[in-house]
């Protein structure tokens, strides 16, 4: 076998591992009593209260899987399905949204423990140069200032306006067509995962990584909706600009709402509240005028 026959066989062995990571088998090849609740089981887990066949009495490995289980070290483990997503992103959220959870540790699970990392790493090496939150700032500055220091919830409140314009351009997809906004959220909280993935990696590699963002957002978005390229990056660019003239005007109303200054002064306020009127007709527009020629590609 010459070395192009072996990288063929290379790819389409991981292309293969890319559909069907888990292969799984029964490992209780005889009839046992369930010590929970005294059902006859042959498979791995009780079918009538899931406990697991084989029990046994507890050890020390008993209590090293507890402590294991609180960070998502056990079965579905946490690493794995981060694993999972840098190798196969869009698979591992297709199975999802298909019902096949048990491939997958439960992200919003997984972005808290995140999010405890990171509190926890930002704690131990803790920048002595980077300036504190000052007394008596306004509630839009610490606002901004807890979501510059938490990273892993900023990214998940950016991703969440993308939900709308997901929906809209990509309802009418060959795969996962009419999919819902709680499917939409979970798409987000995803790629969010990935963005502190990568957002952790640049701390070690440079900011270069990131440039691998936007190209797993397109191979996400190609494999779960079944667009071909250049339909995946053409609802996307609008998906980005709806997301923004979304984001823009919610933010600046929350400015507008939360700081005394800007509402006590009456100068320029109708100007203001007329541009976040057009920027919201603008995003309808550009969610509408997407989803009408999502519609009309996918009649054709």
């Amino acid at each position: 076998m010459n070395i192009t026959e072996k990288i063929k066989a290379y790819i389409s062995r991981f292309q293969a591992w890319q559909r069907n990571p888990i292969k799984y088998e029964n490992r209780n090849p005889s009839t046992v009593i369930c010590a929970n609740c005294g059902h006859e089981i042959t498979e791995n887990f009780c079918p009538l209260c899931g406990q697991k066949a084989t029990i046994g009495r507890i050890r020390w490995k008993t209590i090293r899987i507890g402590f294991m289980t609180i960070w998502g070290m056990e079965s579905r483990s946490f690493l794995y399905s981060i694993w999972q997503l840098l190798w196969r992103p869009g698979h591992l959220i297709s199975d999802f949204l298909n019902g096949r959870r048990q491939t997958c540790f439960p992200p919003i699970r997984m972005i808290v423990i995140l999010g405890l990392v990171l509190a926890l790493l930002d704690y131990l090496f803790e920048d002595e140069t980077k300036e504190t939150p000052q007394k008596g700032l306004s509630f839009i500055k610490t606002i901004g200032y807890w979501l510059e220091n938490h990273p892993e919830w900023s990214f998940m409140l950016l991703c969440c306006f993308f939900i709308v314009p997901t929906w809209f351009l990509f309802r009418y997809a060959p795969r996962h067509n009419h999919h819902t906004l709680p499917e939409g959220f979970f798409i987000q909280v995803f790629i969010t995962i990935l963005i502190i993935v990568f957002s952790g990696i640049s701390e070690l590699t440079g900011d270069w990584i990131a440039i691998l963002i936007p190209l797993y957002s397109v191979s996400i978005y190609k494999t779960v909706f079944g667009y071909n390229l250049w339909g995946t990056l053409w609802r996307l660019l609008f998906c980005l600009f709806g997301a923004c003239t979304i984001f823009f005007p919610v933010l600046y109303t929350a400015i507008l709402l939360f700081t005394k200054e800007e509402l006590s002064s009456k100068h320029g306020l109708l100007g203001d509240i007329l541009a976040i009127c057009i920027l919201l007709l603008l995003a309808a527009g550009t969610l509408l005028l997407g989803s009408y020629l999502s519609k009309r590609t996918q009649k054709h």
